[in-house]
């Protein structure tokens, strides 16, 4: 322990040396980490998209089409396993613990698909990247949140989207330019970077107190905000903030009036990310194309993967401008609007009428860039900010499993649901819940922009007591 604190100071010093700044550098080093865990995340999840023709020609692998659908399909089934895992693990053995975990998770999954010789090894493979896909998602968010200061946590919160799509780009490209089998070594080397990052970051204070380690908390907080300030009343009031609350909590805690209030906000903020439609456009975007009769349908789904790439770098930089409420306000109205303009489209289309080629690839673009601003991150930043300290990692593992849980129900249902009813109503549906979504985002969430978790936590606490009846 003590090789490591030394080792860990040296290089802090080194750091200084350096020219960095203690106020903001170090706790966005420690936030990079994180969220380069989430861009393996991304390889995971796209490296299928970008093999799966090349695995199904291979002679030596070729799995029919049942086989496909569960080479794809274990890895989200996995990741809600990984997600209630998570809750679990983030509070024996830390934040920081949690996300170190997933790496040989991930690296014995890029070895059994690299040496795959038949389905069962490449299903096995993409089950353990799915269990180290929930961890990620789960934790990086947490880890975040707990790392940085209020005014900069929804510009590092956002990161994990921004690296996520890297991440899936990276496995895109990868799969495009090599072999199926060579495709999961710069994959791979996606972990590389976070475990250096990460081994030379604390963990996070607020898992220290809850631990009790209060000298080693203000130790994780000096190196995270430097010696700029008396940490002595921070840290005090986070211990206050724990102690209400108590330091070992069960998942009955979620439904105290404190926290459920909560807990409602996150859980309808997953239930929007995925069914407002936007993931559509991600999942089955070369299929939405074909049906929409759109030229050169794979160069289409390369443009929104751009669009997507640079939509979750302007969420970076807009979310503590603007604020979470404003900006997912927007976003859904973007995705709203466009959605229902590329049903009117596809009606058009459909009936034989005359319409610019090019229209849905612009609305599609136009879709997953609204979509990207706010409805990718907004939600993840506000399951792991909303609440208290004693429960958030067991509150955030609940909203992973629910984001996971409506995510596969809305990509097991399109296929029929397009089928039985035409592009045209799927587009109009989800275009719908997505404006309705908008009205009740402005009407009932709560604005968390430039607010400490402590803050956050009065705010629902005081709330809680107002509708408490009076005995």
């Amino acid at each position: 322990m003590d090789t490591a604190d030394s080792f860990q100071q040296h290089m802090r010093t080194e750091i200084r040396n350096e020219g960095l700044k203690f106020d903001t550098d170090l706790q966005v080093l420690a936030c990079v980490g994180a969220a380069l865990g989430q861009a393996c995340a991304g390889t995971v999840s796209g490296w299928t998209g970008g093999v799966l023709p090349a695995l199904q020609a291979d002679p030596t692998i070729a799995p029919t089409i049942s086989q496909a659908s569960w080479i794809v399909s274990v890895m989200p089934l996995a990741a809600i396993v990984g997600g209630v895992l998570a809750g679990w693990l983030m509070d024996s053995v830390g934040r920081r613990a949690t996300l170190l975990l997933t790496v040989p998770l991930l690296l014995a999954m890029w070895t059994a698909l690299g040496l795959a010789n038949n389905v069962a090894w490449i299903i096995t493979g993409r089950a353990a990247g799915g269990l180290a896909t929930g961890l990620v998602l789960t934790s990086s968010q947490v880890f975040t949140s707990e790392a940085c200061e209020s005014h900069l946590r929804g510009k590092m919160s956002s990161m994990p989207t921004l690296c996520f799509t890297l991440g899936t780009l990276t496995s895109y490209t990868s799969g495009a330019l090599l072999p199926w089998r060579m495709s999961c070594l710069p994959c791979a080397s996606v972990c590389v970077p976070m475990v250096v990052i990460l081994l030379l970051s604390p963990e996070t204070p607020y898992w220290l107190l809850l631990k009790g380690r209060e000298e080693d908390a203000e130790e994780s907080l000096r190196w995270l905000q430097g010696n700029k300030c008396d940490l002595g009343p921070q840290l005090k009031l986070m211990k206050e903030k724990i102690d209400s609350v108590g330091a070992k909590v069960d998942y009955r805690e979620l439904w105290h009036p404190r926290t459920r209030g909560p807990l409602m906000i996150a859980l309808f903020m997953q239930a929007v990310q995925q069914l407002c439609g936007g993931t559509l456009l991600f999942f089955y975007t070369t299929t939405i194309f074909q049906a929409a009769g759109q030229p050169d349908s794979q160069y289409a789904t390369v443009y929104t993967g751009l669009a997507q790439l640079v939509s979750s770098g302007m969420s970076l930089v807009l979310v503590d401008r603007v604020g979470r409420r404003a900006l997912m306000a927007a976003s859904t109205s973007v995705v709203g609007v466009t959605l229902l303009c590329m049903g009117g489209n596809q009606v058009v289309w459909e009936a034989g009428g005359v319409v610019w080629p090019w229209l849905p690839l612009l609305l599609a673009i136009v879709t997953v860039s609204g979509y990207c601003m706010g409805c990718r991150s907004v939600p993840l930043i506000l399951s792991a900010e909303l609440f208290n300290t004693s429960s958030r990692s067991r509150a955030q593992a609940v909203c992973m499993v629910a984001n996971r849980a409506f995510n596969m129900v809305v990509m097991l249902t399109f296929p029929s649901f397009m089928l039985a009813a035409g592009l045209s109503t799927v587009f109009f549906v989800h275009g719908g819940i997505s404006l309705a979504c908008s009205l009740v985002t402005v009407l009932w969430l709560p604005e968390t922009k430039n607010k400490s978790l402590e803050e956050i936590q009065e705010f629902f606490e005081e709330r809680a007591t107002i509708k408490k009846p009076v005995s």
